[in-house]
């Protein structure tokens, strides 16, 4: 059955009826859009509270201002920075049937959470984006049993419940906290997540790499500093986000992630070398290591076969490239502006179709691609 999905799905992108994005993210074309909203409004056009989905600000606005939420709606997607957030959050807790809730609230809370009122959400809910959430925690009386999707970036969250209250989230894959500055993630609340995004979190990040089933990890602009060595474990792990952090090495474990294709380490300004087994990471594809204290490449850096996007833009402290680096036959773009590198060895010759952004001292070079600084402006 899930193949079945998968043919139909790239059936609807071939007709360009759908596109998927490199988040996987799904959008489709404007009249598929407007022909689901047609069939949507049809039975009651003249009433949305009787609507599955609304989209509507005005219609959303008068249903949640006079508390006239029903069981119908299942889909509710709107902008509320002109509503009052406790109006909102009230309005949203009579709709016991939702399951799919995006909502932006006003930001004119101060960031303390200090409402009198306690909210709500409908425990149907599998989906749930409520950006500029007030509140340090998640509402008491929600379970949580159906989310897959929770995402409250901008927030004042400090822990999904209060006062340590054991709530599992069996179905939860992706999770978005992103610039919840002060949350604290306790993963064994949410044993099966895929996709974390943590940028911008200042609080307790550990333990994340017992969760077997992670694929995405960012953790970009947080205020790490070290990573354990049991990163190791996170045996599924794709994407690893570290931009911007305080990090100064990677762990030898790393190596044992034979499933990772993405590091980004740039901006991380304490970085000085890498871990000196890179190489076995043999399904690496992006590595970015721009404005990184990086003096040398390790020995058996090409060793990674399938690596297609080296960055190494700003890293003041490199001199050269390995003289085998045509051993990376799948190399594909070469970021070397602003690096002391002032040699290229011969064997990139036989890379071809390699892009190589860098300065006008490559210009001499022939056989493949060469983006200047000049021409990049």
């Amino acid at each position: 059955m899930h193949n079945e999905r998968l043919g139909e799905g790239h059936v609807l992108q071939q007709k360009s009826l759908i596109t998927i994005d490199d988040n996987k993210r799904v959008g489709m074309h404007d009249h598929i859009e407007e022909m689901g909203r047609n069939i949507v409004r049809r039975p009651h056009h003249n009433r949305p509270r009787k609507h599955s989905r609304l989209w509507k600000e005005n219609e959303i606005k008068h249903i949640l201002t006079n508390q006239l939420g029903t069981e119908e709606t299942r889909c509710i997607c709107f902008n509320a920075m002109n509503l009052n957030t406790s109006t909102v959050m009230k309005g949203i807790g009579m709709m016991k049937s939702l399951r799919f809730l995006y909502v932006v609230l006003r930001t004119s809370y101060g960031r303390g959470g200090l409402y009198t009122f306690i909210p709500s959400f409908p425990d149907a809910l599998g989906f749930l984006r409520v950006v500029y959430y007030p509140f340090k925690y998640l509402p008491k009386t929600f379970q949580g049993n159906n989310l897959v999707t929770l995402e409250i970036p901008f927030s004042a969250v400090q822990q999904l419940w209060e006062g340590g209250e054991h709530k599992v989230l069996d179905k939860l894959r992706f999770l978005d906290f992103s610039n919840s500055r002060h949350m604290k993630l306790d993963p064994q609340l949410t044993p099966n997540l895929e996709i974390i995004n943590l940028s911008g979190c200042h609080g307790l990040l550990g333990g994340m790499w017992t969760l077997k089933h992670l694929i995405s990890l960012d953790l970009h602009g947080s205020r790490l500093r070290n990573l354990p060595e049991d990163i190791g474990r996170s045996r599924c792990l794709e994407n690893l986000s570290l931009s911007n952090t305080n990090i100064t090495h990677l762990p030898d474990s790393i190596c044992m992630l034979r499933h990772l294709k993405y590091i980004k380490l740039d901006g991380c300004k304490r970085v000085e070398k890498l871990p000196k087994n890179l190489g076995l990471i043999d399904s690496l594809e992006n590595l970015i290591l721009s404005s990184t204290k990086i003096k040398h490449l390790p020995n058996n850096i090409c060793k990674l076969k399938h690596l297609q996007s080296l960055n190494l833009s700003d890293c003041i402290w490199l001199e050269k490239l390995p003289e085998d680096i045509d051993r990376l036959k799948c190399l594909k773009g070469l970021y070397m502006k602003g690096t002391c590198v002032h040699h290229l060895p011969e064997s990139i010759l036989s890379l071809k179709g390699l892009c190589i952004y860098g300065s006008r001292g490559f210009l001499r070079w022939v056989g493949f691609t060469i983006v200047t600084s000049q021409k990049l402006q």
